[in-house]
């Protein structure tokens, strides 16, 4: 099962205690989360009442090293050994929390939150070390204070906070020692928060940081601090099934840097988190970066309703023709931008097309293979204009933020490459594409 962590103990129904078995919860190296029951955890024929994937209240356990785990979102995958007086009774987890016996998602307590996302350390430098060479030795100093976190408030009592640390690792004989230096994000709460709650706060400043990369980004790890221990608060680790992490990001393909925004980035963050009706929107933009490794009608699609969303939400109803003249009027002094009025009848005709499933030949603007492919990067980059424009970014901060990325999703489509070599692009197969969805969809 190439396994990462095993834990293995007793388990048991969080409302029938009485009835507990042995068993164990593996975390996948392919970001599989299984547990594994010998024997049922219900008295009932539960293979056949789990046949339909009912789910049933949480899993409680305690593994050997008396550490409380809860599993919640489960599902019954494969059940083995059936012809023995026991089963083995294999389980597919969603979430897992290791350090504490949760109710449910929603229970709410005084926590605080603190997340691990490699891909921070280059957002957000770390200032932790400075070297200095004499002679043929290097000496170093830390860094404290105020010059290694950055501390902004953004909504419901909630303080965010990006804070270095230095993690030095040193073999048993004295011999070897690494030094490293790592960026961790942070949540500070005044109020008491579920763990949905928390999760919820991670998952936007994941999507800022996927904007700001323009790249999927999700956290490796994630922790709640719970305040009310009489220490220094205790880690509670969240483990949640997701794909692979793609460890393949490039500073230099990022479109800002903590750096780039630092004088304005209360102001940014803030808005990024507070701004509701912008949720929906950047949904779409983030799923529009995703490397799918292929190219379908769905992400024109996507792209569209994104946009008719956004000028729908913060400027006004309109229907798409128009609003596209009017942001290409908006973002005309932008470089990378080059959509242009005779785009309109070809964004709108293959729009309906595909929205509506019309008959071949009902609209003559119709667009497919690697036509679509072109017309879909430059409606993404005409909605990343919209969303830097939203969160504070002037058109001429735009241009400095385009002009310094080497992002593939910036590069120019019928003018000079001005970002990334050709050969740079992608390895998408866009002559073969499929054009069929199953539902419309309409604007807002």
């Amino acid at each position: 099962m190439n396994e990462q962590n095993t834990y293995k103990g007793f388990w048991w129904l969080s409302d029938t205690p009485s009835r507990r078995v042995s068993g164990s919860m593996s975390i996948l190296s392919n970001g599989d989360v299984v547990f594994e029951s010998i024997g049922e955890l219900e008295d009932n024929d539960f293979l056949s009442s789990s046949s339909n994937n009912s789910q049933l209240s949480t899993i409680w356990g305690v593994d050997s090293n008396d550490t409380p785990i809860s599993i919640f979102g489960f599902e019954v995958g494969i059940s083995q050994n059936t012809s023995c007086s026991f089963s083995i009774v294999r389980y597919n987890v969603q979430v897992a929390v290791i350090g504490a016996h949760l109710k449910s998602r929603d229970e709410k307590r005084n926590y605080n939150v603190k997340v691990c996302i490699p891909e921070l350390s280059l957002w957000y430098r770390p200032n932790c070390l400075k070297f200095c060479q004499q002679g043929n030795g290097i000496s170093w100093t830390t860094n404290t204070g105020d010059a290694n976190e950055v501390s902004v408030p953004i909504e419901d009592g909630c303080q965010l906070q990006i804070a270095s640390k230095i993690k030095i690792i040193e073999d048993n004989y004295g011999l070897k020692m690494e030094i490293e230096q790592e960026s961790m994000l942070h949540f500070d709460f005044s109020l008491p928060i579920s763990m949905q709650e928390a999760k919820r706060k991670v998952f936007s400043f994941e999507q800022f940081l996927s904007f700001a990369t323009l790249t999927p980004i999700q956290c490796s790890h994630f922790w709640l601090i719970d305040k009310d221990e009489k220490t220094t608060g205790k880690a509670i680790e969240v483990i949640e099934r997701k794909y692979p992490r793609k460890a393949n990001v490039r500073f230099w393909e990022y479109l800002f840097v903590f750096d780039t925004i630092k004088d304005s980035f209360s102001k940014i963050i803030a808005k990024w988190f507070g701004e509701k009706e912008l949720f929906p929107i950047r949904a779409h933009l983030i799923d529009s970066i995703s490397h799918k490794g292929y190219f379908d009608a769905n992400d024109f699609l996507i792209l569209c309703q994104a946009i008719e969303g956004f000028y729908c939400r913060f400027r006004k109803e309109d229907k798409l023709s128009n609003i596209i003249r009017n942001l290409i009027h908006e973002f005309s002094d932008i470089h990378i931008q080059e959509i242009s009025v005779d785009d309109i009848p070809f964004i709108q005709d293959t729009r309906n097309h595909l929205s509506h499933l019309l008959p071949s030949g009902k609209k003559k603007h119709v667009l497919h293979g690697k036509e679509l492919y072109n017309l879909n990067h430059k409606l993404r980059k005409l909605l990343i204009c919209c969303v830097l424009k939203l969160i504070g970014f002037s058109n001429d901060e735009m241009n400095n933020l385009f002009a310094h990325s080497r992002n593939s999703y910036l590069r120019m489509v019928n003018g000079e490459q001005r970002n990334i070599a050709e050969e740079e692009v992608t390895n998408l197969d866009v002559d073969v594409l499929s054009t069929t969805i199953e539902k419309e969809i309409e604007p807002e």
